[in-house]
This record gives structure tokens, sequence and C-alpha cells, in this order.
């Protein structure tokens, strides 16, 4: 097996931990396009602490995921932006402990 990139798992249990200690994630709807797009935040969700135990199988199985974002600016030049991890708000409860959910409408 080849690898492109290789990471060192305490490093990035460590990073996760340091990184969300406190998170609020903002849930909105929005309408409209471009300059003319909207946003109705409606809600917060606070998280403390991820269960860092759980990352390595979050991984394996496919719930964490890992994009590379990175754009041509140019013909000969590129913005790296790094690599994003990247999880669906609706397994978030599978990294943190219950969130307190503040809801804004």
């Amino acid at each position: 097996m080849v690898h492109d990139v290789t990471w060192e798992i305490p490093k990035l249990k460590n990073d996760l931990a340091a990184k969300h200690r406190q998170t609020f994630w903002v849930r909105a709807m929005s309408r409209g396009a471009g300059e003319n797009k909207e946003f109705h935040y409606v809600e917060v969700q606070h998280t403390r602490r991820p269960v860092t135990a759980n990352f390595v199988a979050l991984v394996e199985a496919g719930i964490i995921t890992v994009d590379y974002a990175l754009h041509k600016k140019s013909e000969t030049r590129a913005r790296d932006h790094g690599y994003l991890f990247k999880i669906h708000p609706d397994n978030l409860g599978a990294l943190f402990p219950p969130p307190v959910v503040y809801a804004l409408s």
C-alpha cells in the first residue's frame, strides 16, 4: 500500500482536543443566491471535550473523512488550504458528549 500522507494518531487526538475544547456549531436556513443570499440562524449546539478515543474508529468507518483543499489560482500557481477533517452534523454525537442546544427562534 502506498501512503501519500501519514499522521501521528496521538498528535491528531491532541490537536482535536485542543481545537474543540469548546465549539459552537451554528445551524441556519438560507434563501436566495449570490449577493441576495440571506441566512436565518435557527440553532446553536455547544459541544465540549471531544471523545478522542473514538477518533480512529470513526475515521476507519468513514464517519470522519479527510478532504485536501487545493484550488488553482492561475495556470502556474495553486493555493493550498491543507487537510480538512469532516464529520456530518448527524454524527457529532459519536465524537462529542451530548451538546447544550440553544434555539434561536
